[in-house]
């Protein structure tokens, strides 16, 4: 968020006004501004321009898209036009809905809203089949359910959406499916790995365009032309254009209604879809090649990291990545050479696999003495050491 309406940036320029503010807790946005500062060198330096330009399509345009989608599906119409809570019962069937139709599909099969709620440390992955189990076994907490099949009237009226009643469609188990297709790849992961991320790669790409394909784009493109973006006076307007700074140079948010969501786009992947998935599928084995074996749960833990590091090796040489590594440490300002590759790689795995503290939410940064600089200083040990001077 704070990239895209250019806070970090207005931050980094003016750190008094940021540590004053204690709008951020230095402490836990290290690897945000590493982040931060590698998009910078990538911005800055010619041979970097066509990866850069590829990411910003790809990475940073991808986020707006995202974020337009789980706020409507997964925030938005599971409770829009619900009751005040009065009791616990009324409440569980009048504030929160099950997921139908397009919502079902955006949610992938989450079915009853409820249960992402009820048991947050179990995978969102399984939630299809458990709310076909339910429904299977108390068939009346999904006939007094309320559904969101009419998402027209959900959005466009102030009234709660019918009971769901005894025709009340199936889950859909496609999500179901593919969470299965994963689980018997990764059982491959200790023997045959080329052939385990190849089949975990198609499972994952195959669903993505099955989303794209399958969605109603007439809908996402009335709620979009509906916002108003860039044509007019308002809050989200006067937002998004005086802060996007960052505002992507190849696909604007903006653009989404005659760009992502046309039919033609769907179409495109659609007619290119047998291509994407074997480019995917090559792509994972070449990871495949370069990961070790895992042979159970405990090793795919231990060794997920090494996954992503074997997937940057494969686009980026060795050779490569050093000289980034160079543009990045003179782009921070460092007087000498980055650490070598292997260090910064095993820091990297001590920020990301560090547990998070139980008390992460009650954050001191209000009295905090840590200043975005430290931070800053922080993010320069981590690829040039703690000896290094700015």
């Amino acid at each position: 968020f704070g990239y895209h309406t250019g806070l970090l940036d207005f931050f980094r320029k003016f750190p008094s006004i940021a540590n004053k503010s204690h709008l951020i807790e230095w402490n836990n946005v290290k690897l945000k501004m590493a982040s931060l500062e590698a998009l910078e060198v990538l911005g800055k330096h010619k041979r970097y321009e066509k990866f850069a330009e590829t990411l910003d399509t790809t990475w940073i345009a991808s986020n707006w898209c995202s974020t337009f989608i789980l706020g409507l599906f997964f925030a938005r119409y599971p409770h829009r036009n619900g009751t005040t809570m009065e009791n616990e019962v009324d409440s569980f069937y009048d504030n929160t809905y099950r997921s139908e139709a397009e919502q079902d599909l955006w949610m992938m099969g989450e079915g009853a809203h409820h249960l992402h709620h009820a048991k947050s440390d179990y995978s969102y992955s399984y939630l299809p089949k458990i709310s076909d189990d339910i429904d299977q076994k108390h068939p009346h907490l999904s006939t007094n359910a309320r559904g969101t099949t009419d998402l027209d009237s959900i959005e466009w009226t102030h009234t709660m959406p019918p009971k769901r009643g005894g025709n009340a469609p199936a889950q859909n188990q496609y999500f179901w499916e593919r969470t299965c297709r994963i689980l018997d790849a990764m059982e491959l992961l200790g023997e045959d790995k080329e052939e385990a991320m190849v089949e975990i790669s198609k499972a994952v790409i195959e669903s993505a365009i099955y989303c794209c394909t399958k969605s109603d784009k007439s809908l996402l493109r009335r709620i979009h032309k509906g916002m108003k973006i860039g044509k007019g006076p308002g809050f989200l307007d006067g937002f998004y254009g005086i802060f996007t700074k960052f505002e992507e140079k190849k696909v604007p948010f903006h653009s989404f209604s005659e760009t992502v969501f046309a039919d033609e786009t769907a179409e495109d992947i659609a007619s290119k879809s047998e291509f994407i998935i074997e480019q995917v599928a090559q792509v994972a084995a070449g990871v495949g090649k370069k990961i070790e074996p895992m042979k159970n749960g405990e090793e795919i833990k231990e060794k997920y990291f090494d996954t992503f590091i074997a997937l940057a090796d494969y686009h980026v040489s060795e050779a490569e990545q050093e000289q980034f590594l160079k543009d990045l440490v003179k782009s921070l300002g460092v007087r000498g050479p980055p650490l070598d590759r292997k260090t910064i790689i095993e820091i990297l795995r001590s920020e990301l696999e560090s547990p998070v503290p139980n008390d992460f939410l009650k954050s001191d940064y209000e009295t905090s003495n840590v200043t975005q600089n430290d931070v800053r200083r922080k993010v320069v040990e981590m690829v040039a050491g703690p000896t290094s001077r700015l």
